[in-house]
């Protein structure tokens, strides 16, 4: 699953940092621990968007629960709203 978050500054800073809980709180529920080859096991990654995209990790970079709750905690960075620029 990849998750694309808005970051833009229309979303504000804290509720950017409400959404990024979020997504730490569905991976709590996500079966994620295990090999990266492994077809029984979720994969998960990470875009933001404002003035431009951005992955902030690929699906193959994680491999535990843990470790992907940490990353998506990513820096707010404002600017324009480019959702195009996410879903290309």
């Amino acid at each position: 699953m990849v998750f694309l978050l808005d970051a833009s500054g229309s979303v504000g800073a804290k509720n950017f940092q409400k959404v990024t809980q979020f997504v730490a709180e569905l991976v709590e529920m996500m079966d994620v621990n295990g090999p990266p080859d492994s077809p029984l096991v979720s994969r998960v990654g990470l875009i933001t968007f404002g003035d431009s995209a951005a992955v902030q990790f690929h699906l193959d970079r994680y491999s535990s629960r843990h470790d992907i709750q940490h990353a998506v905690n990513v820096r707010y960075r404002a600017g324009a709203t480019s959702t195009h620029s996410a879903i290309r």
